[in-house]
C-alpha cells in the first residue's frame, strides 16, 4: 500500500549549499521523491520540504530517512506527516 510522507530537512548551518543537497537527495532517493520545496525558517536558514511516495512493503519511510541523513550538509531530518495514498 503506498504511503505519502513529508520530511523536513534542516541544513547543518546557513552556509550549506542547498542546491548541492537537493542534487544529492534526488540521486539517492530517485523516483520516490515527488517534490522538493524550500521553506525559509529565519536567520538565513532555509529548510527543505520533501514529499515522498513509497510502498509500505519497502520497509516504511526509515530507509529513505536514513539516506537523506547521510547527505553531506544535512543537519536534521524529521518526518512531518505520514498518510496512506
Amino acid at each position: 500500500m503506498p504511503v505519502i510522507a513529508e520530511l523536513r530537512v534542516m541544513p547543518k548551518d546557513s552556509e550549506v549549499d542547498l542546491n548541492a543537497i537537493i542534487r544529492e537527495i534526488k540521486e539517492k532517493l530517485g523516483p520516490v521523491l515527488r517534490s522538493v520545496r524550500e521553506d525559509p525558517i529565519g536567520f538565513g536558514i532555509t529548510a527543505l520540504r520533501l514529499t515522498l511516495v513509497v510502498e509500505d512493503s519497502e520497509g516504511g519511510i526509515d530507509p529513505f530517512e536514513d539516506k537523506v541523513k547521510g547527505v553531506l550538509g544535512v543537519g536534521e531530518v524529521d518526518v512531518t506527516s505520514l498518510d496512506l495514498v
